[in-house]
């Protein structure tokens, strides 16, 4: 099912290898398309396994899947598929796949697809917008092709700054005619590229918390504001936020999430370092031809998408894994206030957000990045989309810690410590703050600690993140 659809799966974790061959389950069990012929090649079974499987349409399309030690790449071919709107997107994404994999090293594809997703949700304009932070270290990547790459699609603007008088205001350009206040200027909807949201947690406290305030309002559709100049503002519409930052964010925002946290979070996959130099050196003198190829193919990829009128089909199972994961999120997300002291003590554990919004944004993404693939029904890649934002707006240390402990069994703190290359005061704490949620129970032994999943957690994690 992972390949039988056109998308952006390339570069997919180890799900997508498992789905294949992993788990000792035979490759033969993954059913084609019907009347699809396939063909099987298996140079080795051994780890890491090498396999090849490929599919064909006897009209010319086809697709070739190999896995490699955890880790998934495709290549593909187009001539036609049965879905015209399925070969319009598939032969463009297939060029811009071309054109980013020629100037980039490693570009996150499947995190492009994510951001398009969003970017697609938008023009569903009777819902609420979903906002994404792309996270992931300077030079990356992650502004030059997610943020700039949807510079000139309809109804964008790429953000430089944002301040909470600037979002609201009765300012008037030139003293006189229309008022010039970002969401004026926005009018009814409109998606806002933050090139670098760094620019706002790097100011105090209180200036960030009355912009995370001013932020609560756009995303509700509505703001009415008194003034001393015009009496009361008002704006009503709906803004997507597509913004870039770095890990930074882990830092300065974890206090607004008390406040109700809007954002989800993409973290995306660093380069590798001596490819990527290499690369850079050979962008020089090319940066407009990369920005606007890239842009055109963006553009065409999201106009396709924009004359698919249909919404695609969910099944059950997966509206339920959807909902498994936006109460994990929720739960594993939420603020928890220390002393100041020396000794930080827990102080306060906020109740955890309402799973309802993180689910809705969830199956958003999941059913807007089928519809940009042309598709009537959520595929696997669709859903591998969701999954991995619900996981990515996990904070760092509490993934890192889900991550070092097996399902059924326990980890011991050094272990804990080892495997999720975390520092050992923040893990120390983390583990403290999710016994005390119920997320985790501590076991000593001999004087040595060990901490397993509560009941209750493990049969949710297993509902939101199945072995595939």
């Amino acid at each position: 099912r992972l390949v039988s659809q056109p998308g952006p799966v390339e570069e997919g974790r180890c799900f997508a290898a498992q789905t294949l061959y992993g788990l000792g389950r035979p490759v033969a069990a993954a059913e084609p398309p019907e009347g699809l012929p396939t063909r099987l090649d298996r140079r080795s079974f051994s780890s890491p396994a090498i396999l090849t499987l490929h599919f064909g349409w006897t009209q010319g399309f086809s697709i070739a899947f190999t896995c490699a030690g955890g880790y998934a790449t495709h290549s593909s071919s187009a001539a036609a598929v049965p879905d015209i709107a399925s070969e319009t997107a598939c032969q463009t994404w297939n060029r811009l796949r071309e054109h980013l994999n020629r100037w980039f090293s490693k570009p996150d594809l499947e995190g492009l697809g994510i951001i398009l997703a969003v970017a697609r949700s938008h023009f569903y304009l009777s819902e609420k917008p979903v906002w994404l932070f792309i996270l992931g270290p300077p030079a990356s990547g992650k502004t030059e092709i997610g943020i700039y790459g949807l510079a000139t699609t309809p109804f964008s603007q790429i953000i430089g700054d944002i301040t909470a008088p600037s979002l609201l205001s009765a300012y008037q350009k030139g003293g006189g005619g229309d008022q010039y206040s970002l969401l004026h200027r926005t009018g009814k909807h409109g998606i806002w590229l933050v090139k670098d949201f760094g620019t706002i947690l790097s100011i105090d406290p209180i200036s960030r918390g009355r912009i995370a305030a001013a932020l609560r309002e756009v995303y509700d559709g509505e703001w009415t504001k008194d003034t001393g100049v015009t009496g009361k503002l008002a704006w009503k519409g709906k803004v997507t936020i597509i913004a870039a930052v770095t890990e930074a964010l882990e830092r300065y925002w974890a206090v607004n999430r008390v406040l109700g946290e809007r954002f989800l979070i993409l973290r995306w996959r660093k380069p590798l370092d001596r490819e990527a130099s290499q690369l850079s050196r050979l962008q020089l003198g090319h940066e407009e031809e990369i920005r606007q190829g890239a842009q055109g193919l963006v553009q065409q990829l999201l106009q396709s998408a924009l004359s698919v009128p249909t919404i695609p089909v969910a099944r059950e199972a997966d509206l339920n894994q959807i909902d498994a994961l936006a109460e994990m999120v929720a739960r594993l997300r939420v603020h928890v206030e220390r002393e100041s002291d020396g000794k930080r003590e827990i102080e306060n554990v906020y109740e955890h957000e309402s799973p309802t919004r993180l689910s809705s944004n969830l199956y958003q993404i999941a059913r807007s990045h089928a519809v940009m693939f042309g598709r009537d029904a959520l595929a696997a890649s669709d859903m591998a989309c969701a999954r991995r934002v619900a996981v990515d707006s996990i904070p760092k240390v509490t993934r890192g810690i889900l991550a070092a402990i097996p399902d059924g069994s326990s980890a011991t703190f050094v272990e804990i410590i080892t495997r999720s290359n975390c520092p050992k005061s923040s893990v120390w704490r983390r583990l403290e703050e999710l016994c005390f949620l119920q997320v985790l129970r501590s076991e000593d032994s001999g004087g040595t600690s060990s901490y397993r999943f509560t009941e209750f957690f493990q049969e949710l994690k297993t509902a939101a993140l199945p072995v595939l």
